[in-house]
């Protein structure tokens, strides 16, 4: 079952509806991230046209647009308009930018912006396509106002709700070296009319920091305004790769996975009563979210725990813990022990009050607190992605994987659990994904993850990686140890700060060591970003392990 893709995504995003020669005042407020690091530059917005009904002569009702992350000081149309009937059944959501024989343009003022990167979703004029066959689209700012241009050569209506779906035309270099923008111009040719949908637009954050002046005064009343959010990547404290990430979002403590041996339940209840770290910390003995993401020991051995002499007799975070919502895999194909014991463990929380949901309820909204969407505290929320093997089998575990994606303003991190390729290509078909600020590294950095599919739409700025490094545990060969060879290509030309929990040996089944140990990444409430780790801050690509382990990408020579 196909099923609607989640609308969860910040960029700048422009329907736009205007008249000929019209100015319309906005006075929305905005709210700009100052990003904490030169890889993290950019903040993302949204202005949002196509609320009212209009007619053919273009007329523009009362609080036709909303904005979020910039404000619109003006909107100047000439020769562009919305009429009625551009797309039938969603009149609304497209401006026609020239007319029959004239050329026409939209103009958007607003304070200075560095704007980097515009991306255009349109498609040609009926009579137009029939003849002409394409229509010239120029994007110009005031900082580049020669601008540059493509074609637009379909007549079919784009998915707005979906830019990986409909990749649309993509302009670049409208900053020219650097340069604010105090207005954004798409327009047409005398040749060929075509119909506007969205904009998505770019916009370097150095808007704020190289030019303070410029920006609308309503900035500073929107920082500080989120609830902040820790993750913690957990080292597991055995020579094992598996997964464990805890989570302060505002007053909720957050589980996703819960490590690859029974044994290791007692490291990860000692990291998080650990009280050292000041607000983000479990103080109350309740966890208000967990998330079992599939059914493989690695994920959910530290579930059950080993027995003890506790009322529960068991020593498993389900036992442990007051767990408010338990969230997991629809699907299983495995019987291991494991799976049987995580099930008891469940059904002991269940009776002591736990909410229990699979993903695939939370997905269909099906109350009682089964929702794909959770709010977390001011400007920070929880979304429960659709994946495809929710409701359908699959030969291999991995892919039964819950998929989470956490928004803080406008940042965005991802958690994919251990999908494989198809599980990611299937991801990104189903979901309307943003680009992110964090990605927990797929299965562990296995080369059977972490594709281009996925990375060319998410394009992460920091990767956390919970594995043992080097280890012969799941791999016939060193260069499939994690993280992987092919991983590590594939990320490279997004980013280098890329980061592991532990490293072993390939030599040894039992060595074991921190690399950067236990990982944590900081978003306070004003949306910077810091990191602390328990061993060192070395970027993968430094390590001594790396250099003799894995060849340079030529991103990171």
């Amino acid at each position: 079952m196909r099923k609607t893709k989640a609308h969860l995504w910040g960029f700048v995003v422009v329907a736009a509806c205007a008249l000929g020669l019209l100015t319309v005042a906005s006075t929305s407020p905005i709210g700009i991230d100052v990003l904490a690091n030169e890889s993290s530059s950019h903040y993302c917005a949204d202005i949002v046209f196509g609320t009212n009904e209009y007619s053919s002569s273009g007329t523009l009702g009362a609080g036709s647009f909303s904005t979020h992350g910039c404000t619109i000081d003006a909107v100047t149309a000439s020769s562009a308009y919305c009429p009625s009937n551009n797309i039938s059944g969603n009149n609304n959501y497209s401006a026609r930018i020239g007319k029959s024989g004239g050329a026409g343009s939209l103009t958007f003022t607003f304070s200075g912006l560095k704007i980097t990167k515009v991306k255009v979703l349109a498609f040609l004029f009926g009579t137009d396509y029939s003849v002409k066959k394409e229509a010239l689209c120029t994007v110009s700012t005031s900082a580049f106002t020669e601008g540059s241009s493509q074609s637009v050569t379909s007549n079919a209506v784009p998915d707005i709700s979906d830019s990986s779906t409909d990749a649309g035309l993509v302009f670049t270099g409208l900053d020219n070296g650097g340069q604010l923008s105090t207005s954004l111009t798409i327009s047409s040719s005398a040749t060929a009319r075509f119909n506007l949908c969205k904009l998505v637009l770019t916009i370097s954050s150095a808007s704020v920091t190289s030019s303070i002046s410029s920006v609308p005064s309503s900035i500073s009343s929107s920082q500080g305004a989120y609830a902040p959010i820790t993750f913690n990547f957990v080292e597991q404290g055995n020579q094992y790769s598996g997964d464990c990430t805890y989570i302060k979002a505002g007053d909720n403590d957050i589980l996703i996975d819960a490590g690859n041996r029974t044994s290791c339940a007692t490291t990860i209840e000692s990291y998080l009563e650990d009280s050292s770290r000041p607000n983000n910390y479990v103080s109350d003995g309740k966890l208000e979210y967990v998330i079992a993401t599939h059914a493989h020991q690695d994920h959910i051995a530290g579930f059950v725990g080993v027995s003890d002499s506790s009322s529960a007799g068991m020593n498993g975070v389900l036992y442990h813990y007051s767990v408010g919502t338990l969230i997991d895999f629809a699907l299983a194909n495995t019987t291991s022990t494991i799976y049987a014991n995580y099930q008891t463990a469940r059904t002991y929380a269940v009776n002591k009050g736990t909410k229990h949901f699979t993903a695939l309820q939370c997905w269909n909204n099906e109350g009682n607190g089964a929702s794909k969407h959770y709010e977390l505290g001011t400007g920070l929320t929880m979304d429960i992605l659709y994946n495809y093997y929710y409701e359908n089998t699959g030969s291999d575990e991995n892919n039964y994987s819950v998929c989470v994606l956490f928004t803080q303003g406008s940042k965005h991190f991802l958690f994919t659990g251990d999908l494989e390729a198809d599980g990611e290509t299937r991801l990104v078909a189903n979901n309307t994904l943003p680009t992110v600020e964090l990605f927990k590294g797929g299965h562990h950095g296995s080369y059977t993850a972490n594709t281009d599919a996925l990375l060319s739409v998410i394009q992460p700025k920091l990767v956390c990686i919970c594995a043992c490094v080097g280890n012969s545990e799941y791999a016939s060969t060193n260069d499939h140890s994690f993280p992987a060879q092919e991983s590590i290509n594939r990320l490279a030309p997004y980013t280098d700060r890329v980061y592991c929990t532990t490293l072993g040996t390939w030599g040894s089944s039992t060595a074991h060591e921190p690399m950067n140990g236990n990982i944590v990444v900081k978003y306070d409430s004003s949306s910077l970003e810091s990191m602390t780790f328990s061993n060192n801050s070395t970027k993968l690509k430094d390590t001594a392990w790396f250099k003799a382990n894995r060849t340079t990408p030529s991103a990171w020579a």
